[in-house]
């Protein structure tokens, strides 16, 4: 049976006169995930945006990358902590499309601490500054800055590359009018700097899908607050040159900011994540305890009261491993 959404408004076309490469394989696909109590959901998995490193950052980069090289740029500048996707993310990106990298990067927080990816910037033949912190790094960032360079933003968030997830909203769309699956009445995704949520709220919106998105905190209120993520859905309905009245239209898709999942904070893990994490392995089901696992664990907490795929995770993390690089 197909389920359909409303016809997509004129602005859509829009989308298509901003300057973008062509990083990742998409549609990504969606799968029905059932569960041993019966309940079951969808899965939509950019964890296989890319086979050279998936994730939500492949969908950023795009935008992100198109205009380094408008730019004429000759160096990518970013920064963050050992674990951080986004900088493994930059930096593979970067370096495919002949770009210079500096990596600015320090120690993650207890329990996500890994220098693996140090090898890999190595290998990259990147150059390597460590720092003691997230405010030494970005200090370190902006000495950095200068003619010839670009400087990626904080988890490759900006009002240019929430435009990824613009398109990923159009895209699901796309696979609901195809008969993949029903249009869902809730998205669980990871909420950090928020681009993520920002794109796919307009998109939804653009798309006029009946669907609301439930963001999950995984990094500190002071980064992941409403304010931060309002400001990103204005400042990429204005690259979109679109009315400032979809604005209120598009924050009523957020149903809520759920901040319950945190813990400690960004990079610790809980319990709730940890076993969200083993369950889903059971199932073939590749999540991390961080940003994946908190919002699978966020999501089955209320997934008896939607049991028969009301719901859909929204997976941003990799499946190529580190390991696999």
């Amino acid at each position: 049976m197909k389920y359909t959404v409303n016809t997509p408004n004129k602005y859509i076309n829009s989308i298509d006169n901003v300057p973008r490469l062509s990083l990742g394989e998409f549609p990504t696909p969606i799968k029905k995930i059932h569960l041993h109590n019966g309940c079951y959901f969808w899965f939509k998995d950019d964890g296989l945006s890319s086979p050279l490193y998936g994730g939500n950052k492949v969908r950023k980069l795009e935008y992100l990358l198109a205009e380094a090289k408008q730019s004429h740029a000759t160096r990518l500048i970013t920064y963050g902590d050992y674990g951080s996707h986004n900088l493994l993310a930059c930096a593979l990106f970067g370096k495919k499309l002949g770009f210079n990298l500096d990596i600015i990067t320090f120690p993650s927080p207890d329990g996500y601490n890994t220098e693996n990816s140090l090898s890999i910037y190595e290998k990259l033949n990147a150059n390597i500054i460590t720092t003691k912190n997230m405010i030494t790094a970005s200090i370190h960032a902006l000495k950095l800055r200068k003619k010839g360079s670009y400087l990626m933003p904080l988890g490759s968030s900006s009002p240019l590359s929430t435009l990824g997830y613009v398109k990923a909203g159009l895209e699901l769309s796309a696979q609901i009018q195809e008969g993949i699956l029903p249009p869902p009445k809730k998205i669980y995704v990871a909420l950090g700097t928020t681009g993520t949520v920002a794109g796919l709220l307009i998109g939804l919106t653009l798309a006029e899908v009946p669907t609301c998105v439930v963001a999950v905190r995984t990094i500190e209120p002071i980064i992941a607050n409403r304010f931060r993520l309002s400001k990103l859905v204005l400042g990429a309905l204005k690259c979109l040159q679109l009315p400032k009245s979809f604005y209120k239209a598009t924050m009523n898709r957020l149903e809520y900011i759920d901040g319950n999942w945190l813990g400690k904070g960004y990079g610790y893990s809980t319990p709730e994540s940890q076993k969200a994490v083993e369950l889903m392995v059971k199932i073939d089901v590749d999540l991390e305890p961080v940003f994946t696992g908190k919002t699978m664990a966020a999501m089955l907490n209320r997934l008896s009261e939607y049991p028969s795929g009301e719901l859909l995770f929204w997976n941003t993390h990799s499946r190529i491993k580190e390991s696999q690089l």
